[in-house]
């Protein structure tokens, strides 16, 4: 998880990457360490996707279910 998080911002866009660099430099100056500031200032979609494929391994539910449900949470109900 560490290599995929230290990755992450080079493959990021522009637009992406600056955001990402604001919310890590806002952690930063808040005393967090920087290796959890790193995985603070991902991007909210990029969680988004383990956790859907997180309910589809665990066997539960169907791709299109899990994708409802997890948009269901989070558009609807304001959960994150």
């Amino acid at each position: 998880m560490s290599k995929v998080t230290r990755a992450t911002p080079a493959i990021l866009g522009v637009v992406e990457k600056v955001a990402w660099q604001q919310c890590h430099d806002t952690f930063t100056d808040l005393g967090v360490d920087d290796e959890l500031a790193d995985v603070m200032a991902m991007p909210g979609h990029l969680f988004s996707g383990l956790a859907i494929a997180e309910m589809v391994l665990q066997g539960k539910h169907s791709i299109s279910d899990a994708v409802d449900m997890h948009h269901l949470l989070v558009d609807q109900l304001g959960f994150y």
